[in-house]
């Protein structure tokens, strides 16, 4: 199952099975958010990933999740280019 859900996230996903529970990891240069890979972290999202001890990228919200997801649904088409 998290197999599955990695490759639908993005096909630049890798699944780290080292870990339990197993986590989708980006390409180097993506940061992970919303199950998505993404090449620079979305407006609302702070401009610089966190990127952990593993090497794990991620972008971190700015604002509360309701908003950040209106932000996305109000925004999908020009967001489309920011990942994959």
């Amino acid at each position: 199952m998290i197999e599955d859900q990695c490759k639908q996230a993005c096909e630049s996903t890798i699944c780290d099975r080292s870990q339990y529970p197993s986590r989708c990891l980006c390409e180097k240069g993506r940061h992970f958010l919303f199950n998505k890979c993404w090449k620079k972290c979305p407006d609302f999202a702070h401009p610089e990933p966190i990127v952990d001890d593993r090497g794990f990228s991620r972008c971190e919200l700015k604002s509360d999740l309701k908003t950040a997801y209106l932000y996305m649904r109000r925004n999908k088409r020009q967001l489309r280019n920011n990942f994959c």
